[in-house]
């Protein structure tokens, strides 16, 4: 037992490794390896330390055991690839050492050795090709009848160095090439962390052949991790069982909590070993887990997350926001479009599930649970955010009409800050805002009347042109996110300062401070956003059909779609259509997707709405208790009881029929229904007694239906069928709201006169007012249809009476029409004339509504910041005795540290600049000594042997000398390119010196813990950007750099031109057709000799003269550093500004001890980082 020893150290398994566990993939993909002929690619994507690579060496090691040749290339061992030239050269080079050395034993056959001279003898063709070629024509058919399988690791590498374009044609053609019987024996396996949509060309071609293959987590007993246990305990199956529990099967975090545990003593048998590796866990990992000892596991997974470019940061703040509901729901519908969702599954963080509604997401084990919680999150979040910067003013520089619109409306908004916002101020905000969006009235175009191709072309082009605006409302989201940390900061940074400070007037005035009713706005403008960006996403334009019960709206839908009484029934006697239907034009076959309830859902959605209005105690919180007898209901309200009734008779009286339907989890969408099996989903039918007889509509959340309309030119347009209001279900208004706020673009009121009481009544005006609630600007937004029913129950007069005093009522729409809904001419002609209005004033409308939104986000943003100003302001006090004693405290230690760090950084360039200081060319001069060397030693030179050889191949020996002078020219600079590592000492020796002055002379040790060049970076950063010229300083020396090929390539090329066959002076004598081929090549063999030593004596000369140069570049760049940091205008200013900032950090002794100056300074920062989070942008 003593030798049995788990991974933590991270890396590849060792082959002999007794910890390895195999899981289904090193099954499945040794199959795909030995026998798959026609798909010949297989990916496996997955997080860090899931044991790709351990998989890929078992797997090779499998395959060697079975005859077959396998090469295993980690593309990050490569180096810096920089072009297509030097990926598939690179790749091709291993690949031949790797086949030669497992074939050397049984063939004479030598790969690596005739690779230069195929790969030069094809310059016309490009580099992918001639890897094709070399495997196609020179290696595969040589290896006798041998399947050859390569492994690529680390393939995310690719897309760092932006060759995956050219990977992607490769490997896309090779899978297409099924023709060619000599591919069969050739296999590729790609592993990396990627994600699929990191794999695209710019022609939008993705890597998408082959097999992909999940890697998958460690299950079952897990035999081989518990022969380890076996000396603690006779339990070690139970033990395992327990960390798996724990780590959810991540093989890393499995085989540490393994260790963990079997480095203990022998303990008592009856231990309870849950407890036990509860403390482990708690104490070893999730409270040290930015240990060291957890080889950065944890580490990685936040780093992935959080170190990213501007460009990523907004998908990246997406996945933590999934994150942040997957950690308060358990779980989330997966969505591989999504790429922010596959930024979670890489990085570790969450896995994948699996049920029969689909897929989804969830954390991948309770070990991150805890390390990545809520807490974790918000300060990564705030992280992310902070380190964007101050952003870029985006739409604040409005015109001087919209300023005193602005100022007027801001007015208006004031809120103090004591009192927070209640329901009904959410309501008088939005109502604020409806009047806002309703001011603009659309410009007056001549209503145009489209040929159907050219409407349905429009319309796709106005969805199209939406998308930009999503995003921008999605990246007006993040950045609102960001705003209401930030304020939350400093709302939590007062709390902890309550009875604390000192000073009445300082405590007096953080104490009025509470951000919470601004934070309350942001929230409420972020649901708002996230509606209209629902909307602006959508592919399609959607029209609302809505009326009270009866009225004729599914008629109408029948006459416009395909639909018949079996899908949307029209029925006499009550409602009919029970679920919102959304109906979406689309030739072909009629289908529906449903979507039916989880249990959770329905009980929070459908029936606890009932227990709240009706009075009934606490709702239920599974089937299983709504299942149970219900509470009694006694009240004399006939309304509430035929709510009561409802409830009772529909929805818990026939669970049973329905219940079946109710999964625990998340709403789910069924599998395609057919035509005819949609009327079961959608509609509710009852017998004579008013039983219902249909029961699947009351598990349905929604439901989308794809049929043919009658008009199929049409284009991308939707028809939303929301359920009748006038029975007595709950939940219709609101159903109403969030269909109409989400999912429509114009509505269509449905209304039937009745022949013979006809007039406008309350519940039309409430119907009304209900829409203009979710869908602003709704008198631009919607049109009335009369229903004119025809034959003895004709309600024509009724029809003309409702549409002349319809403005009388307010309802205000753009056009009233009166048509038959049942008939199919007079429905059609209806939705015509919408889709013109659509296709000539939606661009407009939205215009209208994003400005609406822009402008109460300005109003916001201003009073956000008057609010930040009085909290800038509030620490500021009389002055007493003791704060002017600070002061003069801190110029002294000022001007100490001024005259000192002067005084270092002058005497510095001194030494730099006289003799004093030979280091740097020391350190220069030993590297070119030892080049030189390499050059004499490696010379390059081919032997007679050779040069004979390449003769025949090259057809004549001018050939052959000209290759050669080429590739010893190139050989040699090869070596001279290896100078980069002694320039590079002596950059970073000068940065040295530099932040030795920094840290001893000006005392800024405290800053930062890194020391010799990384300080200078780590300063950049540390140096606020207001402060610019200072930081630029730090910045420009920190990434101050010199080489070989920037610094000294243009001097040395001259040196080699003798071995350049167009220029050499030394020429081959003319050849006799008889001529000695030894003596020849003697000749050949000299002359190259010659031209080799004659060039490394000319550069050993030239770099000699070059001795100083480095020394002479790094005193230029430091001198400029101390220029732009000492000598420039205002820099003695900037830097009392910083050093006063972080005073308590530098003289902790004199200023460290003072807690209301670091609870200041910290107020202070906490303020500047809400005002530069408070600049959103703009929509348009």
């Amino acid at each position: 037992m003593t030798n049995y020893t788990y991974q933590t150290k991270g890396g590849t398994l060792p082959l002999t490794a007794l910890t390895y566990v195999e899981r289904q993939v090193d099954k499945d993909l040794l199959q795909f390896a030995v026998e798959h002929e026609s798909n010949r690619v297989c990916s496996i994507l997955a997080p860090r330390q899931m044991g790709k690579s351990s998989l890929m060496a078992r797997t090779a090691k499998h395959l060697s055991d079975h005859g077959l040749i396998s090469v295993q290339i980690n593309l990050q061992g490569l180096g810096g690839v920089s072009s297509e030239e030097s990926l598939w050269y690179s790749l091709l080079e291993d690949i031949c050492k790797q086949v030669d050395e497992a074939i050397k034993p049984n063939l004479e056959v030598d790969f690596t050795s005739s690779l230069d001279q195929t790969w030069n003898a094809k310059p016309d063709k490009s580099a992918a090709k001639r890897f094709d070629s070399f495997l196609s024509e020179e290696i595969l058919p040589n290896i006798q009848g041998k399947k050859l399988i390569i492994f690529l690791d680390e393939i995310q590498s690719l897309i760092k160095w932006e060759l995956q374009e050219s990977f992607i044609g490769y490997i896309k053609a090779i899978s297409d090439k099924s023709n060619q019987p000599i591919l069969r024996k050739l296999n590729f396996v790609l592993l990396g962390v990627a994600k699929p949509s990191e794999f695209v060309s710019s022609k939008y071609v993705t890597l998408n052949v082959g097999e992909q293959l999940e890697i998958g987590y460690l299950t079952g007993d897990c035999q081989p991790l518990q022969h380890g246990l076996k000396r603690i305990t006779n339990q070690p199956e139970a033990v395992i069982k327990i960390i798996l529990d724990w780590t959810g099967g991540q093989p890393f975090l499995t085989q540490l909590i393994c260790s963990l545990v079997a480095a203990q003593e022998p303990v008592n048998p009856s231990l309870n070993w849950e407890n036990q590796i509860r403390q482990l866990v708690q104490e070893r990992i999730i409270s040290n887990w930015r240990k060291p000892h957890l080889q950065s596991h944890l580490q990685d997974i936040e780093n992935y997350l959080i170190e990213t470019t501007e460009q990523e940061k907004p998908e990246k703040l997406a996945a933590l926001n999934h994150y942040r509901t997957i950690l308060e729901q358990g779980k989330i519908a997966w969505d591989e479009t999504d790429n922010s969702q596959w930024n979670l599954l890489i990085s570790g963080l969450v896995t994948k599930g699996f049920t029969q509604a689909g897929s989804y997401l969830q954390v991948a084990n309770p070990i991150y649970r805890q390390v990545f919680n809520q807490d974790w999150l918000v300060s990564v979040k705030t992280r992310l955010q902070q380190e964007a910067g101050v952003r870029e003013k985006r739409g604040g520089e409005n015109s001087q009409q919209t300023r005193r619109r602005g100022d007027a409306e801001t007015r208006r908004m004031e809120i103090p800050s004591h009192i927070s916002l209640t329901p009904e101020a959410d309501k008088s905000i939005d109502k604020d805002f409806t009047q806002a969006v309703t001011q603009f009235e659309p410009p007056v175009y001549p209503q145009k009347t489209m040929t159907n191709t050219n409407r349905a072309a429009v319309i796709a082009n106005i969805i199209a042109k939406r998308r930009p605006l999503a995003q921008k409302i999605l990246t007006l989201e993040q950045n609102l996110d960001s705003l209401a940390h930030a304020l939350l900061a400093i709302d939590q940074h007062r709390h902890d300062l309550q009875g604390q400070l000192q000073e009445p007037q300082i405590r007096e005035r953080i104490s009025a401070i509470d951000f919470s009713p601004l934070r309350h706005q942001i929230s409420h403008k972020q649901t708002q956003l996230q509606k209209l960006r629902h909307r602006f996403s959508r592919d399609t334009l959607n029209i609302g059909v809505v009326g009270l019960m009866g009225q004729g709206k599914s008629t109408l839908l029948q006459s416009i779609s395909e639909l018949t009484d079996e899908e949307i029934p029209a029925l006499r006697g009550g409602a009919c259509t029970a679920v919102r239907s959304t109906i979406c034009h689309q030739p072909g076959t009629t289908y529906a997707e449903v979507t039916v309830h989880s249990e959770e859902s329905f009980l929070q959605e459908v029936i606890t709405p009932y227990y709240q209005e009706l009075g009934l105690g606490t709702p239920p919180s599974n089937l299983n208790e709504f299942s149970q007898p219900l509470p009694s209901f006694r009240e004399a309200d006939a309304t509430k009881r035929s709510m009561y009734e409802h409830l009772q008779r529909d929805y818990h009286q026939n669970l049973p029929q329905y219940q079946y339907l109710l999964l625990p989890g998340i709403p789910r969408q069924l599998r395609q229904v057919p035509k005819e099996q949609i009327h079961k989903y959608v509609s509710q039918r009852r017998n004579s007694s008013g039983e219902l007889t249909s029961f699947h509509h009351l598990a349905v959340r929604s439901v989308k239906i794809f049929c043919p309309f009658k008009n199929p030119e049409v284009g991308k347009i939707a028809l939303v069928d929301v359920p009748g209001l006038g029975d007595t279900r709950l939940g219709d208004e609101e159903l109403i709201l969030e269909t109409l706020g989400q999912e429509v673009d114009l509505i269509l009121f449905v209304r039937r006169p009745d022949p013979l009481r006809y007039g406008w009544e309350k519940r039309d005006t409430d119907l009304y007012q209900t829409a203009a609630t979710a869908l602003p600007n709704l008198k631009n937004r919607s049109f009335m249809i009369l229903n004119q029913v025809q034959g003895v129950e004709g309600n024509q007069e009724g029809c003309q009476k409702h549409q002349a005093t319809i403005q009388e009522k307010h309802i205000e729409v753009v056009q009233c029409q009166i048509a038959d809904c049942a008939d199919s001419q007079q429905a059609n002609q209806v939705l015509n004339s919408v889709l013109d209005y659509l296709a000539n004033q939606i661009t407009t409308l939205d215009q209208q509504q994003a400005i609406a939104y822009q402008n109460q986000l300005q109003q916001l943003q201003q009073v956000i910041s008057r609010e930040l100003d009085k909290a800038s302001q509030a620490w500021i006090a009389t002055p007493t005795l003791s704060n002017l004693n600070e002061q003069g405290k801190f110029l002294t230690h000022f001007n100490r540290f001024w005259t000192k760090i002067t005084r270092g950084l002058e005497e510095l360039l001194d030494d730099l600049d006289s003799a004093q200081t030979l280091a740097t060319a020391d350190i220069f001069e030993q590297q070119v000594e030892q080049v030189i060397k390499n050059c004499k030693d490696n010379t390059g030179l081919p032997t007679e042997e050779l040069i004979i050889e390449r003769r025949f191949e090259e057809g004549d020996w001018q050939t052959v000398y000209a290759k050669y002078l080429h590739e010893i020219r190139n050989h040699l600079t090869q070596h001279f390119h290896s100078m980069d590592t002694g320039l590079k000492q002596c950059v970073e020796e000068a940065k040295s010196q530099v932040t030795q002055v920094l840290v001893e002379q000006g005392n800024l040790k405290n800053l930062t813990g890194v020391r010799g060049p990384e300080f200078l970076s780590q300063m950049a950063q540390i140096i606020p950007e207001h402060l610019a010229k200072l930081q630029r300083a730090f910045d420009n020396l920190s990434n101050f750099e010199m080489s070989y090929k920037a610094n000294f390539h243009y001097r040395i090329r001259p040196q080699l031109n003798n071995l350049n066959p167009d220029k050499t002076n030394l020429r081959l004598s003319s050849s006799p057709t008889t001529e000695n081929k030894e003596i020849k090549a003697q000749e050949i063999f000299t002359c190259l000799e010659t031209l080799q030593g004659e060039a490394v004596f000319k550069c050993q000369h030239a770099l000699e003269d070059l001795y100083c140069e480095p020394r002479q570049a790094i005193f230029a760049e430091v001198e400029e550093f101390v220029d732009q940091v000492l000598r420039a205008k205002e820099m003695r200013d900037q830097w009392q500004i910083f050093l006063f900032q972080e005073k308590a950090k530098i003289w902790p002794s004199e200023f460290g001890n003072n807690p209301q100056t670091n609870d200041q300074q910290k107020w202070q920062q906490l303020v500047e980082q809400a005002k530069a989070a408070n600049q959103l942008g703009a929509v348009i």
